[in-house]
């Protein structure tokens, strides 16, 4: 949870907070240094010359604590230089803003906004609070956006990391579907830089393999795509390429489910620069009967034209959902699967 902190000398990006003598910390609590990065409550509420370092801590409305909740409080944190007043004033809206989202059941969809090679989530409800915050002279954007996401996101549907990962899938497929692939391939670069890289300064983050496997499969989806355009192909040939220099040359490493993806993917590659594309009678619907995703992906790249809506296909779809194949199902209906197919039915 990013915290403001009170001290224009720290630039420490997290804190260990100890509290001993404070029932629920508040933006009055005075902390005084006891480390590099902890904290604990002053024993009064002035600050003291005897301590080098002292801050306050504002959000808290955002933290969800309750009074007595814990002697010991881990979080976010970045600077701030600026007045206690506006501090206060911040604080006084950004509560006005967790009261509102209190009867608010949906904050509304999230999208991406591009000026690449920059991108940022766009929700039009965190749009207009930006514009109150600025209109009224509170304090900057990024005074907005500290008071007011710490609100938001706990409202999310979804992570902050898997809300910015669907919103990067949608544009990218948007894209794509225009056929321009460079953009498609940035907004996914953009999420998967972000889900998989660790950063030192935040000391043991691990990327959520989850979310690494789930960005890595949407570049190797695009890639795939392009080998089925003639036009487009050496843009998969090259997405291919990179995608494979990426379990090497990432200085923090991948997860082990998002470089088993890459190997994955360079297999298909390889398959169907092997081959000409061609239409085999049932040939996907054996390779996802033989459980055989990679041979799945190579077929279904391989196809031209729409896929014959057939029960085989329907039965395809059917199994590829059974197996937790979500790539797959959507590459067969985009390819003319039928979504409403019952193989109950059917029979």
């Amino acid at each position: 949870m990013d915290m403001r902190i009170r001290d224009p000398r720290s630039v420490a990006v997290g804190a260990i907070l100890r509290n001993e003598s404070v029932e629920k910390p508040d933006p009055s609590t005075i902390w005084a240094a006891d480390g590099l990065w902890e904290y604990r409550v002053l024993p009064n509420a002035l600050p003291s010359t005897a301590y080098d370092r002292t801050a306050r801590y504002f959000s808290w409305y955002a933290t969800g604590l309750p009074q007595g909740s814990s002697d010991v409080t881990k979080l976010w944190c970045v600077p701030t230089k600026d007045t206690l007043i506006s501090l206060c004033t911040q604080e006084i809206f950004g509560s006005f803003v967790m009261s509102v989202l209190h009867v608010v059941d949906d904050i509304g969809s999230v999208g991406i906004e591009e000026e690449i090679p920059l991108f940022r989530l766009r929700n039009d409800l965190l749009s207009m609070l930006l514009k109150s915050f600025t209109e009224y002279k509170l304090g900057s954007q990024q005074d907005a956006l500290l008071c007011i996401l710490p609100a938001i996101i706990p409202r999310l549907k979804s992570s902050s990391s898997q809300t910015a990962l669907d919103a990067a899938k949608e544009r990218a497929k948007h894209h794509r579907r225009q056929r321009n692939w460079t953009e498609a391939e940035a907004v996914l670069k953009w999420a998967w830089t972000m889900l998989t890289a660790r950063w030192p300064i935040l000391g043991d983050n691990i990327p959520d393999s989850e979310l690494s496997r789930e960005a890595t499969i949407s570049l190797g989806e695009l890639y795939r795509y392009a080998l089925r355009d003639p036009k487009a192909r050496q843009f998969g040939i090259d997405g291919f390429q990179w995608l494979s220099t990426q379990k090497s040359s990432s200085g923090w490493g991948l997860a082990v489910s998002a470089e088993r993806i890459i190997d994955r993917y360079y297999a298909i590659q390889q398959q169907c620069l092997a081959r000409p594309q061609t239409y085999v009678a049932d040939a996907v619907f054996v390779a996802v009967e033989k459980k055989d995703v990679t041979r799945t992906l190579v077929e279904l790249t391989r196809q031209k034209q729409p896929l014959p809506p057939t029960e085989r296909i329907g039965d395809a779809l059917c199994l590829a959902a059974q197996q937790g194949w979500p790539e797959v199902v959507l590459a067969l209906l985009e390819l003319g699967a039928n979504p409403d197919y019952n193989a109950l039915d059917a029979s």
